[in-house]
């Protein structure tokens, strides 16, 4: 996924203008840096395989790793 260059974590309702005046239904846009990118990324599972940069856009690639599950005999 495309990662912000500036090192941002915000959460915004935009709305789309059709540029001739009518706008359209407000929804929920993110602008994430690599770092906030990242540590929501953990925070639910998702680890880092690879990041990279090209003509100045930031990239990273992720793979989901579900929990181990708990065995009941733990103390």
């Amino acid at each position: 996924m495309e990662a912000a260059a500036a090192d941002v974590d915000e959460r915004v309702r935009v709305r789309v203008d059709d540029g001739r005046g009518d706008m359209g239904t407000a929804f929920p846009w993110a602008r994430v840096g690599a770092r906030a990118l990242l540590h929501h990324a953990r925070a639910v599972g998702w680890s880092l395989v690879e990041q990279w940069t090209a003509r100045d856009r930031g990239f990273i690639s992720l793979r989901y790793t579900p929990p181990v599950p708990r065995s009941g005999t733990e103390a």
